[in-house]
């Protein structure tokens, strides 16, 4: 638009023109001096239009005037322009209201109502347009968008006079997720105006901003804040052209998980309900992709609600993601899809801890992630790959064993090549944590060596994880490191003592009643510490009885919550402390670690690790060979089948020290019958002879020796072929006094000796004496 037309369309406006009037008079009489002056010195015609002076004057004076002009033009009748974090209303120009007193009363009516409102009062905005609107509707409309823009106005108030009253419009200016950029506000008569903030109009204006407002603190990530505004607008009636109610409880369901760090369970609860609110309005019928997007979100919100119904949680969020997945598929909705499956992915990685089906349930995380990926490509996608393969990296390392923690560790150091620290500060310690995780449960091929790398991946991660911003991530890595300090030594009180410092600081962010899930972690790592420094230091019963009270503890969550991964561990270190605990009521404390580990069978502990069950039945067999009268034989052959049970899943190759260990009390056992059969002892010479496969001397003398004496003991007591078994007892004797000296091994040398007397007498007392010819 040249400077004429920009005249045209002032005059049509009704601009005042002395402004530029009194600019154009100062500037006729500046060329009229300049022109003169050079008339005076001799200059005619085309000679005194270029003369320099004469030009110059035209050329810097003409421009000049020109851009003030425009610039008045386009500036007059405007007010200042509205700050970037405020939600500004312009009032425009009432036509025939020339003392503005119409005007006034529409802003004064929504000033009032803003002022009332705290929240409102600091962000909202109202200010008169002064310069007139076209009177075509079309192009009002138009021009007060274009207004809007330049003032970074969020709405723009139109009132048009009809007969009898005005016209109320309201332009939508630069607002995606409203219904519409125009709206008719209604009809208020003459006689209404002077009581016009009793009227609907300024409380829908008010509440117009106040939906801006909350989707401008929703995008700014201010979600304490944007709660307080979306709480007042679902539950009110909304004006046209406002945001659909469904997807304002959907934001407002985002905001409360996504502000849930002080009170998790009540924000999750809270969200839960809004999107419960978004899914009853936006039916699957008639908005299939919306419903299923908010019944996602539904299930992400239940993925991470603890509290006691955890597993009711799990279940609800899959099938939250089941039915979203229902609608949106992978042929039409690729990326919405391939989300989905990686929440799902997560999910049911979190409901490990559910049963005899837990690995199942990690594989089908990890098949999910796996359909995730398919669309999550390293090139279109790397960030959305990258944590799908994280998480997934996560799942191996719940499936346990050295392979999948080989897999996990290296799947998250394929994410990490993503997720930079410098551009993703918290997925990159949220992965490095999870490597350290893996790392500390990989025991081959040094165990040590990767308990410290694993210390490194945690305070690596803690680096970026402060407690002052991420708690609860803070207190999940200061937790996990405590777990390498007791694993890297656990003969080291100061070690020990360094874990137990690392959980008690853990459990001052994992709170029982905000975090009962992972309080009930920590608490069963505290008292797994409590064991190891009582061990540590030659079981003295407070410790233990530390260890027993945290164990209970955590049993009280983990039993609630259905949590059979958490209650094994938990009474897996319950049954250790009480099986070492001392004091008149050692058959009581036996008999309540024999309880702890039979209810850990009962929790699914071989279903969910077989070893870490098979040491259970291990420690088990070796309470019931503790424990006194009144019936010596029954126990016993009660700790045999223990043995027994421990053999069904401890190999040779699995675990070489707990099957050498198993295979020579299950024979040493025997000794302790009252009535031993001959199958008895037979079978005892069998598990004693595999014992000594793996117990050599040149491997542990003092290990073989213990073996080998027992056997000698066993041969002793074997009734057939007396002579035979006694021959080879006195033959092991002298091996254990030839490889045992006395000055190293006193005990094993002593009762060899012993034992090669006694089976010397009892030699020739069975030898028979030779035939007489």
């Amino acid at each position: 638009m040249n400077i004429l037309d920009y005249v045209k369309y002032a005059l049509s406006l009704g601009y005042p023109l002395g402004p530029p009037l009194a600019g154009l008079v100062p500037l006729l009489l500046l060329i009229w001096k300049v022109g003169k002056y050079r008339w005076d010195q001799g200059d005619r015609g085309w000679k005194l239009v270029f003369a320099r002076l004469f030009l110059f004057t035209l050329l810097v004076s003409v421009p000049l005037f020109s851009f003030l002009t425009w610039h008045y033009v386009r500036i007059w009748g405007l007010p200042d322009g509205f700050g970037q974090n405020e939600i500004g209303i312009l009032v425009a120009a009432v036509p025939g209201d020339t003392d503005r007193r119409e005007q006034q009363s529409y802003a004064q009516a929504i000033r009032g109502l803003v002022e009332d409102s705290p929240d409102l009062a600091g962000q909202v905005r109202v200010r008169l347009l002064t310069r007139p609107l076209p009177s075509d509707p079309d192009k009002q409309q138009e021009e007060a968008l274009t207004l809007g823009q330049r003032l970074h106005a969020a709405f723009v108030l139109r009132v048009i006079r009809v007969q009898g009253g005005y016209e109320s419009w309201i332009t939508i200016v630069d607002q995606p997720d409203f219904t519409r950029i125009e709206a008719h506000l209604g009809r208020v008569a003459e006689h209404q105006l002077v009581e016009i903030d009793k009227l609907p109009l300024p409380r829908d204006v008010t509440l117009l901003a106040r939906c801006a407002l909350a989707l401008s603190l929703y995008r700014q990530d201010l979600y304490t804040q944007a709660i307080a505004s979306l709480k007042q607008i679902v539950e009110v009636e909304l004006p046209v052209a406002s945001p659909p109610r469904p997807y304002l409880n959907v934001l407002l369901g985002n905001a409360y998980c996504n502000s849930r760090d002080r009170d998790p369970a009540s924000a999750l609860e809270l969200a839960i309900k809004s999107y419960d609110s978004a899914v009853q309005q936006w039916t699957r019928e008639i908005h299939p992709i919306e419903w299923a997007e908010a019944m996602a979100n539904r299930g992400n919100a239940y993925t991470f609600l603890s509290g006691p119904n955890r597993q009711t949680n799990l279940q609800e969020a899959v099938r939250s993601f089941q039915l979203a997945l229902e609608v949106i598929t992978r042929d039409r909705n690729p990326f919405e899809w391939a989300q989905i499956a990686a929440g799902r992915s997560e999910t049911y990685r979190m409901m490990l801890a559910a049963g005899p089906d837990s690995k199942s349930n990690v594989r089908e995380a990890m098949r999910s992630a796996d359909l995730a990926l398919q669309v999550f490509d390293r090139g279109k996608y790397p960030l959305l790959w990258a944590l799908t393969v994280g998480n997934r990296g996560s799942a191996y390392r719940d499936l346990g064993g050295p392979d999948n923690l080989k897999e996990a560790i290296r799947s998250a150091d394929l994410a990490l090549e993503v997720l930079t620290r410098e551009r993703y500060p918290y997925d990159w310690a949220r992965i490095t944590n999870n490597r350290g995780a893996a790392l500390r449960e990989l025991k081959v091929p040094d165990y040590q060596a990767n308990l410290r790398q694993a210390m490194q991946s945690f305070d690596s991660a803690l680096e970026v994880f402060v407690r002052e911003k991420y708690p609860l991530e803070w207190a999940m890595a200061t937790s996990s490191r405590g777990a390498v300090f007791a694993e890297l030594d656990p003969s080291s009180p100061a070690n020990i003592r360094e874990a137990i410092r690392c959980f008690d600081s853990a459990l001052q962010v994992r709170t029982r009643e905000h975090y009962p899930f992972e309080w009930s972690e920590s608490t069963r790592d505290r008292g797994m510490a409590a064991f190891l420094l009582a061990r540590a230091q030659g079981f003295p019963p407070v410790p233990l009885r530390d260890a027993i009270n945290y164990e209970d503890k955590a049993l009280e969550i983990t039993s609630a919550q259905h949590n059979d991964i958490g209650s094994v561990a938990a009474l897996d270190i319950r049954g250790k402390a009480f099986a070492e605990l001392p004091g008149p009521d050692r058959a009581a404390n036996l008999r309540s670690a024999i309880e702890s580990f039979d209810l850990a069978t009962k929790h699914h502990a071989r279903e969910i690790d077989p070893l870490s069950w098979a040491t259970m039945m291990y420690n088990r067999g070796n309470a019931f060979l503790m424990l006194p009268l009144p019936d010596p034989d029954a126990n016993v052959r009660e700790a045999i089948r223990s043995y027994e049970l421990t053999l069904q899943v401890c190999t040779r190759a699995s675990n070489p020290d707990l099957w050498g260990k198993t295979m020579h009390n299950k024979g040493a056992a025997v000794l302790q019958l009252r009535h031993a059969s001959k199958a008895d002892l037979t079978a005892a010479i069998q598990s004693l002879d595999m014992a000594l496969t793996l117990r050599s001397p040149d491997a542990n003398v003092h290990a073989w020796a213990m073996t080998t004496i027992d056997k000698i003991m066993v041969l002793m007591k074997i009734p057939e072929e007396r002579v035979s078994n006694l021959t080879d007892a006195i033959r092991l004797c002298e091996l254990v006094l030839h490889t045992a000296p006395r000055d190293r091994y006193e005990n094993e040398w002593t009762a060899a000796n012993r034992l090669r007397d006694e089976a010397r007498t009892l030699l020739a007392k069975y030898r028979l004496p030779p035939k007489i010819t």
